[in-house]
């Protein structure tokens, strides 16, 4: 009597193609079956071609230790990287789930790390003696929007 595979393990990202991060690289995925096991041989950053910063054990944390179906990992990357680009990679076989069944597709996800230069200071202020709604309109020093 052969036994018919269900359906194989399958993960999810976030569905836009570049996520953004600011200091920590965080990353979520979401499983359609508890994990059991990682090879983390085969689990790591990458951000330049031959470049590439190792997922250990201790960046890991599952959101619910019951479930084990979301898996967030946590990343604190060095000031002294300059790429902006950072990319997850797990090969084929990197998760291990409770019906020891391993992925059977490779994960590839991009990250850019925003410039703190790039960003825009907070602007605060109050309004006084006039009733909302506002419109409010930022002028550079010529008056130019």
């Amino acid at each position: 009597m052969q036994t018919q595979i269900e359906n194989p393990i399958s993960f999810k990202l976030p569905q836009t193609q570049v996520k953004v991060f600011l200091n920590n690289l965080e990353i979520e995925l979401k499983f359609n079956k508890p994990i059991k096991d990682i090879n983390f041989d085969s689990l790591y950053i990458t951000y330049d071609t031959a470049s590439r910063i190792p997922i250990t054990p201790s960046m890991l944390l599952f959101e619910d230790s019951t479930k084990m179906d979301l898996l967030k990992i946590k990343i604190s990357l060095p000031d002294s990287l300059k790429q902006d680009i950072f990319t997850i990679k797990a090969s084929d076989s990197t998760f291990y789930d409770v019906e020891g069944q391993y992925n059977e597709s490779e994960l590839s996800a991009n990250y850019r790390k925003l410039k703190r230069e790039n960003l825009a200071d907070e602007i605060s202020g109050r309004i006084i003696g006039a009733k909302p709604p506002f419109i409010i309109q930022l002028l550079n020093t010529k008056g130019d929007w």
